[in-house]
């Protein structure tokens, strides 16, 4: 790859200083787009700058969905008006506007979007009644509550894809704050809760102190947690029973819709293993470090890079292949400040972190840089174009064109097709629709 140009030629906007009166841009209750399209003057590829605020803008985490089910909303996080708060905005960047609170006012602090339902956005509360799963409809602000249950169970972890149990985990030191990373406590019991909707709680107690706490994602049910002080990895069933080490060490886990295979990051490379340790192999090498995961098909695994001594990819997200074939296309150098985690003095050193996340059908990614201005954006970076319709027949039923289609596998996002027709007499096509076409089906005028 060449070298980038800085701030990919955006010279106007990082010249741009201080803060602005966001009353001047506010249209009722959402804010005007902030997006710029631009091509990254290293990979050509296109890529949309998506916050325009000195303020941090941030993702979640590479692990955790940015939009919701249909791709039609994304969320982030933003220090905008002068505390972290849930932001929205639509997939092209309008509408931004704050995410409805709780109903008691309170901002939502940990919260998943359903990979089900396009208007949920799942969150607990946990108060002196016990733990109550709840669902935020982000359209209205409705809120339903999902199940309950008359005990602590901790922080709540991302559900399981059936969305039928929920996963959390409780700690001793500060309970239900996985965010707090102490390397000294390592020894001491936790705890992990399987919450399903009938209300039945299934509990496990560690020996030690998990660090990182995920359902992999199978139709079992199955459990991945890792220690720290040593870093050993393990699945296990729900009531305790079928626990497996796997005998390898790496950062950054995650694992497809599936769960068929856990993938991480070590010895510069992505690798891939079976939930009991068996079956290891070398997803992809890319010369250096990353936090990525698998898109949802699990065909493809989106990535950030950093470090390394020969790095293939340097600092740049990339869009490959987890078949083994070795194809790889890089998307975007972020240029990035990466700022380690002894960097406290930032408000958020984890945002300079890309941590890219890819959309419900693998079409787009996003992540974070500080490229342009001290503090992280959110950034979007084009993979691929929608499917096109499969199987397309077309047929005159008396003076009207008749198409009929079947939709593609990956069809999360699509709002539709437009129709065109070739004009041989101009050697060009018409556009017929201007409205995406919904359905599997298109009737045309009748034609003279």
């Amino acid at each position: 790859m060449n070298e980038p140009q800085k701030y990919h030629g955006l010279e106007q906007l990082a010249a741009r200083q201080g803060w602005r009166d966001l009353d001047l841009v506010r249209r009722e209750e959402t804010y005007l787009s902030e997006r710029t399209v631009f091509r990254d003057t290293s990979t050509g590829c296109i890529a949309w700058r998506m916050t325009n605020d000195p303020a941090v803008d941030v993702d979640d985490y590479y692990d955790i969905p940015s939009w919701n089910a249909d791709g039609s909303v994304m969320s982030f996080l933003s220090w905008r008006t002068g505390e972290k708060k849930r932001w929205l905005m639509d997939a092209n960047g309008a509408n931004i506007r704050p995410m409805p609170t709780r109903p008691d006012g309170q901002q939502i602090a940990v919260g998943y979007w359903s990979v089900v339902h396009r208007d949920r956005f799942y969150y607990a509360v946990v108060d002196g009644a016990g733990t109550h799963v709840m669902a935020l409809n982000p359209f209205d602000g409705t809120v339903q509550e999902i199940v309950s249950v008359e005990q602590d169970l901790g922080e709540m972890m991302p559900p399981h894809p059936k969305e039928e149990h929920f996963l959390f985990g409780k700690r001793q030191d500060r309970p239900g704050q996985t965010q707090t990373f102490n390397p000294e406590i390592t020894d001491e019991a936790s705890w992990i809760h399987v919450l399903s909707l009938a209300g039945e709680v299934q509990e496990i107690e560690l020996e030690r102190r998990w660090h990182r706490l995920r359902f992999t994602k199978a139709d079992d049910l199955r459990i991945f947690f890792n220690y720290d002080n040593p870093r050993t990895q393990y699945t296990i069933l729900p009531d305790g029973s079928e626990r497996q080490e796997i005998p390898y060490s790496g950062g950054h886990p995650d694992w497809p819709m599936d769960g068929s295979e856990l993938t991480y990051f070590a010895e510069g490379s992505i690798w891939g293993v079976k939930p009991d340790g068996s079956e290891r192999r070398e997803v992809f090498h890319l010369g250096s470090g990353g936090h990525g995961g698998p898109t949802r098909d699990g065909t493809h695994f989106v990535t950030d890079t950093h470090g390394g001594k020969e790095p293939r990819f340097p600092d740049a997200i990339v869009y490959l292949r987890t078949d083994g074939s070795g194809v790889a296309h890089p998307l975007f150098r972020p240029q990035s400040s990466f700022y380690a985690h002894t960097q406290r003095w930032h408000p958020d050193h984890h945002s300079t972190h890309p941590h890219p996340v890819a959309s419900p059908d693998g079409t787009k990614t996003l992540f974070n840089s500080d490229m342009i201005g001290q503090f992280s954006d959110i950034y979007v970076a084009v993979n691929r174009l929608p499917d096109p319709p499969r199987d397309l027949v077309a047929r005159l039923d008396g003076r009207s064109v008749v198409l009929n289609w079947k939709a593609p596998d990956r069809a999360r996002e699509l709002r539709g097709y437009n129709v065109y027709r070739y004009d041989e007499d101009t050697s060009a096509w018409k556009q017929l629709t201007f409205i995406p076409q919904r359905g599997t089906g298109w009737r045309g005028p009748q034609r003279k």
